[in-house]
């Protein structure tokens, strides 16, 4: 089940931030949305995403490799959508790395298009723009 990221949940998505994407989340930024794939009070997954007016953009996508499989991607996926659908988003954006072919594959399931390639965006690779218009 997708739920809102709560105290409980905090310090394990914390550490997956870290171990996975060497960062922490955010402070004090209202634009941003984190949510958790939750079930059986195991935290299998994050999805994070920015609305800022009529534009979405997808901050992070994470799914612990031992839950791989499950089709979470594509249910965060889902809600994401829906929620910038009902929250009047125009446009979804996101940038995704040149050779994480299965994650462009998930993106273009969803109809998210290439549109730009941004050199060296992660370190040593590019990075790829994608965006899927709403309207």
């Amino acid at each position: 089940m997708i739920v809102k990221l709560n105290e409980k949940n905090y310090k394990t998505v914390e550490n997956l931030l870290k171990k996975e994407f060497h960062t922490t989340f955010p402070q004090g930024n209202p634009f941003i949305y984190w949510y958790i794939y939750l079930e059986d009070d195991i935290v299998k997954g994050f999805i994070s995403y920015s609305i800022m007016y009529e534009q979405l953009e997808l901050n992070y996508l994470y799914v612990v490799p031992n839950y791989r499989g499950e089709k979470i991607a594509s249910k965060m996926m889902e809600y994401m959508i829906n929620e910038a659908i009902s929250s009047g988003v125009c446009s979804l954006s996101l940038e995704v790395n040149e050779n994480n072919l299965i994650a462009q594959k998930l993106y273009t399931k969803f109809g998210f298009e290439t549109k730009a390639i941004r050199k060296n965006y992660y370190k040593n690779e590019n990075g790829l723009l994608m965006i899927r218009k709403l309207i």
